[in-house]
């Protein structure tokens, strides 16, 4: 019986490890979105623009290509982040309507990160509601997981 409520405890104990690791590793993806609201702002122009199949778990999924140049402190760039904490893996109507919004030639306000000028992004200041929802699940996965351990820990006595 004791080492069957300890089998149960370490899996419930890991899953809750988990959970809040996954909490954590997402609040710091909503702070660096929101960060990148702050970084300085260079012009940059859109190289190309298209969007792909190939993402996602079966690889079925549609995600938008916006490629993009910049130059910051003399320095010619290359990105293609469009925001920080989202990948836009999903729908063909989403990636395209990401796609058809930036059109190469395009001129485009690119937020440079300035310990990294390598990375920059189009879109910032705001988490994106898919990061919104995976915060949430983390915060609920979490508790939930937290009290299981919890009760058994103090309940088994």
């Amino acid at each position: 019986m004791a080492a069957k409520l300890n089998k149960a405890f370490f899996l419930w104990a890991t899953a809750f490890v988990a959970a809040l690791l996954f909490l954590v590793f997402t609040i710091q993806t909503i702070r660096d979105a929101v960060r990148a609201g702050d970084w300085p702002v260079v012009e940059g122009q859109i190289v190309s623009s298209q969007y792909f199949v190939g993402c996602g778990n079966i690889r079925r999924n549609y995600f938008p290509d916006v490629n993009y140049e910049y130059i910051h402190d003399g320095k010619r760039y290359r990105g293609n982040q469009v925001v920080i904490d989202t990948d836009f893996c999903g729908g063909s109507f989403q990636a395209s309507a990401i796609a058809n919004s930036f059109k190469p030639g395009q001129r485009v306000a690119v937020r440079v990160d300035p310990a990294h000028p390598n990375r920059s992004v189009l879109q910032a200041g705001k988490p994106q509601l898919q990061s919104i929802v995976l915060l949430i699940t983390a915060l609920a996965g979490s508790l939930y997981l937290g009290y299981n351990v919890i009760s058994r820990l103090f309940g088994s006595r």
